[in-house]
């Protein structure tokens, strides 16, 4: 899956709050372009004009980025070591089941997780079984007390980290 150089090949999936280069809320591409072991290689999205804008801002950090209209599609002809997705919730469950069984080595979803708690635990238990590594983004990544907390954090506040699990409300 991942190329020869060792570039991690990021396929996204629902890109209508991915259409600039500024960071912020559901931009999950501003983040992967600061990655340079990460290179965009497909995006999914229903819309035609929204794939070709995506593909347009993004064309100078990436290149070309192969436009899909169809999910299964995308995963079986690029083959992406990362699968983020940022569709509709209702379609998150398909999609993370679907990444899972074509070998992704990573899923990146943004809320809402799923409609129903059925979905997520199907969505969840094909992740477990396929041991593929799993993030759950949330709105909170762009709040000031999180950013403040972040960067306290990556200061040495308590040591090395290896997990966080937070709650609540700001």
């Amino acid at each position: 899956m991942s190329s020869d150089d060792g570039v991690l090949r990021v396929a996204f999936a629902g890109v209508h709050r991915q259409l600039n280069q500024n960071p912020g809320s559901h931009n999950w591409a501003t983040g992967f372009c600061r990655v340079p072991e990460t290179r965009a290689v497909a995006v999914y999205d229903l819309k035609t004009e929204v794939r070709e804008q995506f593909r347009n801002c993004w064309k100078g950090t990436w290149g070309d980025i192969e436009p899909f209209d169809d999910y299964q599609k995308m995963l079986d002809q690029t083959e992406p070591d990362i699968v983020c997705i940022a569709t509709h919730q209702s379609t998150h469950a398909d999609e993370g089941v679907a990444a899972a069984h074509a070998g992704v080595r990573g899923i990146v979803c943004d809320k809402q997780l799923t409609t129903t708690l059925q979905e997520a635990d199907r969505m969840l238990g094909a992740i477990r079984d396929a041991k593929v590594p799993f993030a759950f983004g949330t709105e909170q990544r762009w709040s000031e007390p999180h950013r403040k907390l972040i960067k306290m954090l990556r200061e040495g506040l308590v040591g090395e980290i290896t997990a966080v699990l937070a709650m609540g409300v700001t």
